[in-house]
This record gives structure tokens, C-alpha cells and sequence, in this order.
């Protein structure tokens, strides 16, 4: 998965396979050059993700995931009622993290848990270190209930002090932070792949760090940056679910918050339009979703699609075969007419294609399909369905920002 649109990966001098046991979790020595041994700081784990923790605690009780549990002091925190588990990847901190939650020694998607299983999964400080950030954002989802809640903490590298103390920011001292992520690519990440982002915080007044001190510490840039506000962030996300309460995040997720579709136009094509973005997200971005045309009127809107970054235009005729498709392909069939179709939509399906058909309603009455495959323009004025159309379109690639073949019929 291409990371670039959201962080920066960082090449640093550990080793690729570096080992999280004892020499990283026992006596350590932090960015101020102070020795500290983490096993014995559990109350400290709770004063860092206090916040966190107490809002998992006001949720009803469920089953929990801490990734990266480590010594599994933040569950230790957590409600009793609450069914705990934690994966870890040292051996060393695992193990005394089994006297608070059920441990998995490895990777996250190595643990291979069921869909939509878990009430809340937390990572705090994980994400900045792990080889696929976004392949973890997506097991996340996977394993998540719907509008099951994400709760992250990790470090800003983006923030006031990243910005003034450049290479002495105290965030780069770990050499497996190797995901430079900012506030502003992890929300991007979140809302790219179906999370409602809820809430950010910055704590940092409310925690031992905020003294005169280490306020004095921002004049001195030849030293290393001092614990202030924006280093660390905490996000807290929901996974989207097609509920009717949750119809305007959901698409306005799907497309990336470029469309401005009406009230009725979302309701009325919620479970659609999710289906088309999932479909679209599950084939990956070296995929691409072809779109059909079935009428000369509506060539006008792809030629305005072509202004858009990334994506290519190439204009083909209804009669010219449909390709065999190597994946499940989803596929996109815009008809404004009654002329009859079922030939062509019958070789799209043996083709392997997913077949969605974006139309206004009294032509998709003719179209026998699953009602989720069907995306309604409602209105019958030609100047109004074009506008509506390139909306749809204009989002759902720039949301994904896939090469697309755009095929017309004439």
C-alpha cells in the first residue's frame, strides 16, 4: 500500500528486524538522558493515557484489544467487566502483560481474529513503529464491531516542537519511530479507510509534563525539545457502520468530504454508495474501475473529469468486448436511457466484474440487480443529472485517486 499521501517513512540505523525485549523494555535511557526502568512504571502508564482510559471505561463493557500491549498496564486500568486482550511482540513484555489480558505473541494480523469482533481496539505509541501502518489500520477495521471505537496515542511529528527543534525533536530519539505521521495524515488515513474520526486531543496540561521548566526549555533550540503541547496526539474513532444514524459520516467518508450531495441523495443511496467505496478499496489501488457510458449526453461530464489529477480518460464503444478481469472488479454502468442492457451487463458479471449502474429511477426500475448496486440520481432534468453525476464520479476517484479507463458507449 503506497504510504506517501500520509506520513513519511523514516530509514533509520537499527537493524529491520529489531527485537523489543529486555534491552527495550527494561532500564532504558530517555530523551533527557535520564535512566528509567519501565517495569516499574505503571502508574505512570496511567497518568499518560488517563484521558483515554477513562473514556474506554464510561463505554458498556465489551471486549477490548490493547496492539502493542506491552507490559499490559493500560488494561490494567481498564474495568474488570471488560473481556481483555493484547498482542505483543516481545516475549518479555508479554508476559508479565498475561496477568491483566489474554496475549497474543506476534504480529497484529498474524493473531488472525474473527470479523467484527472487538468493542474497542487502542494503540498507544505502536503505530509510529510497525512496517505497514496502513495494513494495520485496515486489520483494525476488519476486527472491529461496527461503530466499534479506535483509540489511538502516538507522536505528532508534525507539531510546534517538531517544527522549531528539527532533528533535536525529542519524538525522532527512538530509532524505531519510523512512521513520521502528522495530526493531519493519520486523520486523513482514518477517514480514507472507513473510521469516523470523533474527537483529537493534545494532552498535555493536565499531565506532570507541563512545568515552568520545560516551558523555559522551548527557548534553547541546541538542546533536545522538551515534553510540550501538540507532541503527542490521541484520536478517537469509530468504525462506520450503514445505519441510518450514521448516513452523512459514512458518506462523507466515501468521498472524502468533496461531495454536496443533498439530504435525500445520501439517504436514499447510503448502502450503495458504501458498497461501491468497499468494493473499490477491497480491488486496491492498482486496480482499476472501469466506467461504462451508455449514452453520447453524458460524454461531456467525462471530458470535465479529465481535469482531475490521476486520472486517464480512454473512450471505447458499448459494442467492443468486455476484458476478463485478473480480481473481483468493481464496475461502473452510467445509463440514462431504456435501452436494453442486458446483454452487456451479463458479460461484465461472467467477466468478473461488479457490476454497480448509476441511473435516474424510472431507468433503473428496468435494471434487475441488488438494490445496494443501485445508485439513483433523482431528478429527470439532463443539466441536473450531469451535475449530480460528475459529483459522484469526481469524489469516488479522488477519494481513492485510482487510474481509471473510462469507456463510453456511443
Amino acid at each position: 500500500m503506497n504510504h506517501f499521501k500520509y506520513f513519511k517513512k523514516r530509514k533509520t540505523v537499527e537493524p529491520p528486524q529489531f527485537k523489543f525485549e529486555e534491552e527495550y523494555w527494561g532500564m532504558v535511557k530517555d530523551p533527557d538522558g535520564k535512566l528509567r526502568n519501565l517495569i516499574d512504571e505503571r502508574e505512570k502508564r496511567y497518568q499518560d493515557y488517563k484521558d483515554e482510559i477513562d473514556f474506554i471505561n464510561q463505554l458498556p463493557a465489551g471486549r477490548i484489544l490493547d496492539v502493542g500491549c506491552g507490559f499490559g498496564y493500560s488494561l490494567s486500568w481498564v474495568n474488570e467487566k471488560w473481556e481483555k486482550h493484547g498482542t505483543e511482540l516481545s516475549s518479555y513484555a508479554g508476559k508479565i502483560a498475561e496477568k491483566y489480558c489474554k496475549v497474543f505473541f506476534g504480529k497484529l494480523d498474524e493473531a488472525k481474529y474473527p470479523d467484527n469482533y472487538f468493542d474497542v481496539v487502542s494503540a498507544f505509541h505502536v503505530l509510529e513503529h510497525v512496517e505497514d501502518m496502513v495494513g494495520m489500520v485496515k486489520e483494525i477495521y476488519r476486527i472491529l464491531k461496527d461503530n466499534g471505537h479506535l483509540v489511538i496515542q502516538m507522536p505528532n511529528f508534525d507539531s510546534g516542537c517538531a517544527r522549531r527543534f528539527g532533528e533535536k525533536y525529542r519524538m525522532l530519539n527512538d530509532k524505531t519511530h519510523i512512521n513520521l505521521i502528522s495530526d493531519y495524515g493519520l486523520r486523513l488515513l482514518l477517514e480514507d479507510h472507513f473510521f469516523k474520526v470523533d474527537r483529537i486531543e493534545y494532552p498535555y496540561f493536565e499531565t506532570p509534563h507541563f512545568t515552568s521548566e520545560n516551558l523555559l526549555r522551548l527557548f534553547d533550540v541546541t538542546k533536545m525539545s522538551p515534553p510540550f503541547y501538540g507532541n503527542v496526539m490521541s484520536f478517537y474513532a469509530r468504525k462506520l457502520a450503514g445505519g441510518q444514524n450514521t448516513a452523512e459520516e459514512t458518506v462523507s467518508a466515501i468521498l472524502r468530504k468533496s461531495i454536496n450531495l443533498e439530504r435525500d441523495t445520501v439517504s436514499q443511496n447510503l448502502n450503495s454508495l458504501t458498497a461501491l467505496a468497499h468494493a473499490i478499496r477491497e480491488a486496491g489501488e492498482k486496480n482499476v474501475a472501469p466506467v461504462w457510458i451508455a449514452k453520447d449526453s453524458i460524454l461531456k461530464v467525462l471530458k470535465s473529469l479529465s481535469s482531475f489529477q490521476r486520472i486517464t480518460s480512454e473512450f471505447y464503444s458499448l459494442e467492443q468486448s468486455v476484458p476478463n478481469f485478473k480480481q473481483k472488479t468493481p464496475v461502473i454502468l452510467i445509463i440514462d436511457t431504456l435501452k436494453p442492457l442486458e446483454v452487456f451487463i451479463d458479460q461484465i458479471k461472467k467477466a468478473n466484474g461488479d457490476l454497480f449502474v448509476v441511473g435516474a429511477e424510472k431507468d433503473l426500475s428496468t435494471i434487475n440487480g441488488e438494490k445496494n448496486r443501485l445508485i439513483c440520481v433523482p431528478t429527470t432534468q439532463q443539466d441536473e443529472f450531469d451535475k449530480i453525476l460528475l459529483t459522484i464520479l469526481s469524489g469516488i476517484f479522488q477519494l481513492r485517486q485510482l487510474q481509471s479507463h473510462i469507456i463510453a458507449a456511443k
